[in-house]
């Protein structure tokens, strides 16, 4: 089975690629989605964090998301510590999900595909990317967040000029170029069925 992956930094419009790939009838496993959902339910997790920051991280039962993330953003150390112990079981889940798929080609989103480890799954990389200001506009527009907040998590990823080195295929999603001519050329290139 081959397993593309899907990158780029928030913003760069990983998701679109992504429903264009659901849409075609792929399956796509949305690491940073299935990471939460994981976070918020795991006994193996759970237990990580609450070794790492005390009982409160799940104050009533229930994961305290806005003290995680801000533990995340304001400490690369701790935020190493915490994808030591989130990490392992995104793993294990993605594989689990990979083999009950029917489909000879799967799809894997990650933001942090290079800083996870995920890329050693993948066995082509597709980098998504725009500008830098298209991608804070997004982001403000779509979470609600303030500029300095956006280009914090900008902040704490790897630069997108990294990011494209290391991948096999660069989509760009500026709102100009057609992300669709791209994907075709590149599924060609995988030797996939036409979008």
């Amino acid at each position: 089975m081959k397993t593309i992956a899907i990158t780029g930094g928030i913003g760069s419009g990983k998701t679109v690629v992504s429903d264009i790939m659901r849409a075609s009838g792929y399956p796509v496993y949305d690491s940073d989605t299935e990471a939460k959902a994981l976070t918020a339910a795991s006994p193996q997790i759970k237990k990580g964090l609450v070794e790492l920051f005390g009982e409160e991280i799940y104050g009533g039962g229930v994961l305290d998301k806005t003290m995680l993330a801000r533990h995340l953003f304001s400490d690369a150390g701790c935020r190493a510590r915490v994808n030591a112990i989130i990490h392992p079981v995104v793993f294990s889940d993605f594989r689990r999900w990979r083999e009950a798929q029917k489909k000879e080609t799967v799809f894997l989103e990650s933001a942090i595909l290079f800083e996870s480890g995920f890329n050693t799954l993948a066995d082509e990389i597709w980098c998504v990317t725009a500008p830098v200001e298209v991608r804070v506009a997004r982001v403000m527009k779509r979470n609600g967040m303030t500029r300095s907040q956006v280009e914090e998590r900008i902040s704490t990823q790897l630069p997108d000029e990294v990011i494209r080195q290391k991948s096999t295929h660069v989509i760009v999603n500026d709102g100009k170029v057609s992300v669709l001519s791209q994907l075709e050329r590149y599924f060609f290139a995988a030797g996939l069925q036409k979008l």
